[in-house]
């Protein structure tokens, strides 16, 4: 794989931008279970290494993302749902970084594992919801604009206007498209010459702070704006302001360090679950990685140069998977004689990853000064399932630390969380967690794999200085 780009802040990033499922969600599936009849499955005790708050994350501490962004000297990254709409937001909190990832979510349209899982209902948080989520919000990050929306809308209109000397009574349709879809809700209920003057005061503020020259540009702008003369020198001033705004997003993005999952694993999880074959689910994996890619070129093309993209994980060692098994593969199709792992099940997920590598690869190709990273998740977790006890956990990797009972402390129909919960002594002793996520413990040990350790192609720690990562006393989210 190819190896280029520009890095900031001394070879480091200044923000983190997450997409994904539990795997990274801190908080936006809580958020979104607090607002509807949905329930929300990671109630205490997960959560029990932050202090008196369970904090959405599925797992009983940090995850890897949170191992990442303080490695990078970066605060936890908030979710979405917890800053969106949010008085106390500021640009500058939102420029360290926003976490889109929601548990149970999916790389293809929900509707799309909806119809083949039946009887399933899939959390609507998809690449694509998350993607929109991230390009509604972009304008309280960098300057109330997206990097591709504002020249594509606005500025057609308005040329149009001007070729026609046109007066103030803006096309409705085209108006009312552009302010639903860039900015604020309580928009839709002002008339579009009174919203597009709150909408370019918001900007210009933000100019104003940041260069006292363009000031001068943005007076005029709206002047521009709601004038009944309307002249090509202001056009061109207008034209001026806005391609400013939008480098200005755009160079946001170009900092920023963007997480790319992990996503995928419940498009195939879902349909697992319902009693799919393997076979079965194995023809959704070029669906997923297709809806991964194309969302990564669109990120490419709104400025991401740096793009951190995992693999899956090595399924068949979840505890739920070995508890329940999969349709058409019985308990005597193979056990990995070293870690216990079932073995077509690890060799699907290696399926998907194989076939990750070789389109990211296609991606680095056609964008050789873009970084994309591989994270490699499977080899990572593998190099634990393979040896638990040399890495200190001496309850091993393959039973949960809090489930319900059975072999692997893992049942289907009564999980963490729940009145009958089986909860370990020393959570820091075992892999999983609850069957399905693992421990703050693994994670962390993944997490420096990752990103100091040899697990990212090209090798992510060659990008800047690591701090080493704290302990877990006393922690207190940020979420």
């Amino acid at each position: 794989m190819l190896w280029s780009g520009t890095l900031y802040v001394n070879g480091c990033f200044s923000s983190i931008i997450s997409f994904g499922d539990s795997i990274a969600d801190t908080g936006n599936l809580k958020h979104l279970a607090s607002v509807s009849d949905a329930r929300f499955p990671c109630v205490p005790p997960y959560g029990q290494n932050f202090i008196g708050q369970s904090t959405g994350r599925c797992s009983n501490g940090r995850l890897i993302i949170d191992f990442l962004a303080e490695s990078l000297g970066l605060p936890l990254i908030p979710p979405y749902f917890k800053i969106k709409g949010a008085r106390s937001e500021s640009a500058v909190a939102l420029r360290q970084g926003v976490n889109y990832a929601v548990a149970g979510s999916t790389a293809m349209d929900s509707s799309f594992v909806e119809a083949r899982a039946i009887g399933s209902v899939v959390i609507n948080g998809s690449l694509g919801v998350q993607l929109a989520w991230f390009k509604n919000s972009l304008p309280s990050i960098c300057g109330n604009t997206t990097s591709s929306g504002m020249v594509n809308v606005l500025l057609p209109l308005h040329k149009e206007y001007v070729s026609s000397v046109a007066t103030v009574d803006y096309d409705q349709a085209a108006a009312t498209s552009f302010f639903i879809d860039f900015a604020s809700p309580s928009c839709r209920f002002l008339t579009p010459r009174r919203c597009l003057l709150d909408y370019c005061r918001a900007a210009c503020r933000t100019m104003i702070r940041r260069r006292a020259a363009i000031h001068r540009r943005c007076r005029a702008a709206l002047w521009w704006i709601f004038s009944e003369d309307y002249g090509l020198q202001d056009y061109e001033i207008m034209t001026e302001v806005l391609t400013d705004i939008e480098k200005h997003c755009k160079s946001f993005i170009g900092r920023s360090l963007i997480l790319m999952g992990e996503i995928g694993g419940n498009d195939y999880n879902i349909p697992l679950s319902k009693g799919k074959s393997i076979d079965e689910v194995q023809s959704y994996v070029p669906l997923v990685i297709d809806t991964i890619i194309s969302t990564i070129n669109e990120l490419i093309d709104m400025g991401a140069q740096t793009l951190v993209v995992p693999g899956n994980f090595p399924i068949g060692c979840f505890p739920s998977y070995l508890t329940t098994g999969v349709s058409g593969l019985s308990n005597k199709d193979g056990y990995d004689p070293i870690t216990g792992c079932l073995t077509q099940l690890n060799e699907f997920s290696e399926y998907h990853n194989k076939m990750l590598q070789a389109k990211l690869n296609q991606v680095q190709e056609l964008n050789p000064n873009v970084n994309v990273i591989y994270a490699d998740y499977y080899n990572a977790a593998m190099q634990i399932y393979g040896s638990p006890a040399a890495y200190g956990f001496t309850n091993g990797a393959l039973k949960a630390c809090c489930g319900c009972g059975g072999p692997f402390n893992y049942n289907a129909s009564a999980r963490c969380g729940d009145e009958s919960t089986i909860l370990c002594d020393d959570p820091d002793t075992y892999v999983s967690w609850d069957g399905v996520h693992l421990t703050e413990a693994a994670y962390k040990i993944i997490s420096m794999s990752l990103f100091q350790g040899l697990f990212t192609t090209p090798r992510f720690y060659s990008l800047c200085h690591m701090t080493s990562t704290q302990g877990t006393a006393g922690l207190v989210s940020s979420t």
